[in-house]
């Protein structure tokens, strides 16, 4: 039985009771899946042909549990289909057309090569943090040479060693940040400022986004190892658009139905920030007492009026980064978002639309629900797929 939801497609296997019964349904299974996927609709069919090699397992129950829940559920996902679909498995693939290495070699020949950089704000920020940490690394040292180290108090001795010891450590890492990518005919070649990385074309395997340690970046996948750029480089989505012209068919899809978790570096990030915010409100309110004891009428009507915004800003900015999710977790009926306050299960027509961050709230996108926005940042691993998902789920159910 096959059921159509939007441009999605769900193939269900019926139920499974014999062991002689397992191979034909997957076989059977097998050959919908290609049939539909040649057909141009979204389905994808590679775990399929390895669900077939697990059939030998002696034990029944584990022969059942991987034929029926590998294909009803982790089978449903989508396909970016960049190119018109191949012939199918019973059908003569036509004489003039030109095999698909030729046809994506052809493609890529009528572009140009091109390069792509960090943008120059993220580049000088960048710099600027390094140029920070060697100073600190290297302040012990001169005034070790100036004679002044030697008569400061131990506990300041103490702490500008362990300062020195810990951006020591840390200058090494921007020597691995990606300030350059350079695509040609050929393929792609990460640069950085210790190494170069090339992926042919013909090499990759899958494009896809991780956030690690206050780091959002994509990471291109291929059979001699692993490319990544962050999400700073100019042109960002021209260069994602270029990649994913030459992933082969059925890579660019992913399984909307698990779970998508928040990268804790960030969310601690974020709350120092919200914290040192708060340190802010504290000083304004003091200066504002102050202005009051001076008897300053119109002085202190503007510092109390300068008072009461910022803290409707800061606390709301605050409201919203404590109730940002620690997960996502896309159910088939619903929405699991984990706070670190709650717990709540938003069914599909609860999830009212999915839209960008607000001006002063980190970079991201917002789920709107009846009980309330909920942020959901760059720190979160693979939050494009998961952007992606909300945003289908929502197409289909306004078009049903």
């Amino acid at each position: 039985m096959r059921s159509v939801t939007g441009r999605h497609q769900v193939v269900t296997i019926p139920a499974i009771t014999t062991a002689s019964g397992i191979e034909t349904t997957i076989k059977d299974a097998v050959m919908i899946l290609r049939r539909l996927f040649c057909a141009g609709t979204v389905v994808s069919t590679s775990d399929a042909a390895d669900s077939r090699s697990l059939i030998n397992k002696p034990n029944l129950s584990e022969q059942i549990v991987v034929a029926q829940g590998s294909i009803m559920f982790l089978f449903f996902r989508k396909v970016q289909m960049s190119q018109p679909p191949s012939p199918g498995p019973s059908q003569d693939p036509s004489p003039s057309s030109p095999p698909q290495d030729a046809l994506a070699s052809r493609i890529e020949s009528d572009k140009p090569a091109k390069s792509y950089r960090l943008r120059m704000m993220v580049l000088v920020r960048i710099m600027a943090e390094v140029a920070a940490l060697v100073i600190v690394a290297i302040l012990p040292v001169v005034l070790l040479f100036l004679g002044k180290f030697q008569i400061l108090p131990l506990p300041w001795k103490i702490a500008m060693s362990i300062m020195a010891a810990g951006a020591a450590m840390i200058v090494p890492f921007y020597g691995f940040v990606t300030w350059k990518v350079r695509t040609d005919d050929d393929g792609l070649t990460a640069v950085t400022a210790f190494k170069r990385k090339t992926i042919a074309w013909k090499e990759v395997r899958a494009l896809v986004k991780r956030s690690t340690w206050n780091f959002p970046r994509y990471v291109v996948e291929g059979a001699s190892g692993e490319a990544s750029f962050p999400v700073w480089l100019d042109n960002l989505s021209e260069l994602l658009e270029r990649i994913k012209d030459h992933l082969p068919a059925g890579s660019a899809s992913f399984n909307p139905y698990r779970m998508f978790r928040q990268d804790p570096v960030i969310l601690a990030m974020h709350m120092a920030q919200s914290a040192a915010g708060l340190l802010f409100l504290g000083v304004l309110w003091f200066f504002y007492a102050e202005t009051l004891k001076k008897g300053n009428g119109s002085d202190s009507l503007m510092v109390l009026i300068f008072c009461l915004i910022a803290t409707a800003i800061l606390l709301w900015r605050l409201f919203i980064i404590l109730l940002m999710p620690l997960s996502v977790e896309v159910k088939l009926e619903f929405v699991v978002i984990k706070t670190c306050f709650f717990t709540v299960a938003l069914p599909w027509e609860k999830i009212l639309s999915v839209k960008p961050t607000m001006p002063l709230l980190p970079e991201g996108f917002m789920i709107k629900s009846p009980k309330g926005w909920y942020l959901v940042g760059n720190g979160m691993d693979r939050s494009d797929e998961l952007e992606a998902a909300l945003k289908d789920k929502i197409c289909d159910r306004k078009q049903t």
